[in-house]
């Protein structure tokens, strides 16, 4: 019992400061988010990079005291992507930063498998739930007395973002993901627990999400859920009654409306002219144009934004606005991946955040827990295609999916207590 409190107590203290480092950072309320954006790739924020290092050196200690069995073999795919990212320095347009960034990749990708294995599925997710609901209900009451709770004019370049709600995040891009995920936890919770202090919880979720302005957030939020219940219970009669057609009806539910989604809004997107959508129209074009030259390979892990006079996309964006400089990613994950790391690169990170999810999904008895993790990965399958949530440096959006992806990977080695039977 000692030895359970000591060491749920430690790693669930690094866990709270890891994500304290990467949900909120060092400045709070920020007038200049944009700008720590733009540093967490990895080529700016000293202090916060030293921060990562430290906290991965210390969980590397605590997993050799504690004799934690460090199981590589379940999360051998996402290993494969890491090490993909690592080694891409050799053919890298920008070798110091792919360098420098996939390091930082591959400490935090450890930092987060090293905690998952220490505390298990139900720990860990219980303390990313007691951090949010911390975090969001802050951010609700700093709206109204904190100006820097909300996007203002004079911090951003998009003005159509100004007075959407940020709170203690970084940007209302990153604060609506972690909205949803707020509330389909209260969701699950309140199902395993029935306790109404969920459904609060819940609601004040859905508000700041709301006040986020995070649109894909917002509009995706009814549609995941509901098909995430509707899957849920056809999986559960599917477990009973062994009916394939059942299995074949809702795979291909769900395989039409990924594509669905997918087509109409990279095709429609890149139609239309480049300030629509805070310009994804114009950043998928130059994207695109850039994978066509180079749809191996790709650039290199981070060397393709932000790397100052040596950007290889210099070439792509002539004839577009000057403000694609400034771009921090390609505001489609799968994009992202492929103009870094190649086909290589995309078919790993489908391999590792689609079908690897939707194999342990589809193992799962309990409907609960298949509405749960569907839900959640159902989400980010989407909300990929207009942000960069996977292998985004130290983002939080990254951080969630690492978690719920190491939940997924049957690891074992966590401790035994109620809250890991909840997962």
């Amino acid at each position: 019992m000692a030895l359970y409190i000591k060491r749920s107590f430690i790693f669930g203290s690094a866990f709270y400061l890891l994500m304290f480092l990467c949900f909120i950072g060092f400045e709070p309320f920020s007038i200049n988010n944009e700008t720590l954006l733009v540093e967490d790739t990895g080529g700016a924020n000293t202090l916060r990079q030293v921060s990562f290092v430290g906290v991965f050196i210390a969980l590397l200690l605590l997993t050799r005291m504690f004799r934690i069995e460090l199981n590589f073999l379940s999360a051998a795919p996402l290993y494969l992507l890491v090490g993909l990212a690592l080694i891409s320095i050799a053919w890298s347009v920008s070798p110091v930063h792919t360098l420098k960034r996939s390091i930082l990749l591959l400490i935090f990708v450890l930092s987060i498998h090293f905690i998952v294995l220490a505390l298990g599925r139900g720990l860990a997710i219980y303390y990313l739930y007691r951090f949010l609901a911390v975090s969001i209900g802050i951010s609700i009451v700093s709206v109204f007395v904190v100006p820097g709770a909300k996007h203002i004019g004079s911090q951003i370049t998009d003005l159509g973002l100004v007075g959407d709600w940020k709170g203690v995040f970084q940007h209302k891009n990153q604060a609506g993901p972690i909205s949803f995920v707020f509330v389909l936890m209260s969701i699950y919770f309140y199902s395993i627990e029935r306790k109404v202090l969920y459904l609060y919880l819940g609601v004040v979720g859905l508000v700041f999400l709301v006040g986020t302005g995070s649109k894909t957030s917002i509009i995706l939020l009814l549609p995941v859920l509901l098909f995430s219940y509707f899957f849920a219970r056809v999986r559960g009669a599917a477990v009973s009654s062994q009916n394939i057609y059942t299995y074949i009806f809702t795979a291909c539910i769900f395989v039409f409306s990924f594509l669905l989604v997918f087509l109409l809004g990279f095709r429609g997107l890149s139609l239309i002219s480049e300030e629509s959508f805070t310009g994804r129209g114009a950043i998928w074009s130059v994207v695109w144009e850039a994978v066509v030259d180079s749809p191996l390979l790709g650039y290199g892990y981070g060397a393709v934004w932000l790397v100052g006079d040596r950007m290889e996309l210099e070439k792509y964006i002539d004839g577009f606005s000057d403000w694609l400089y400034l771009v921090a990613h390609s505001h489609n994950a799968y994009l992202e991946v492929l103009v870094s790391l190649g086909l290589g690169g995309l078919l790993l990170v489908l391999l590792c955040f689609i079908v690897s999810p939707f194999r342990y999904i589809m193992g799962l008895n309990d409907i609960k827990k298949v509405f749960f993790y569907l839900s959640f990965w159902m989400f980010f399958w989407l909300h990929c295609i207009l942000e960069t949530d996977i292998m985004n440096s130290t983002d939080p959006r990254w951080m969630m999916i690492l978690i719920f992806y190491f939940l997924c990977c049957r690891s074992g080695g966590g401790l035994s207590r109620d809250r890991s039977r909840m997962l």
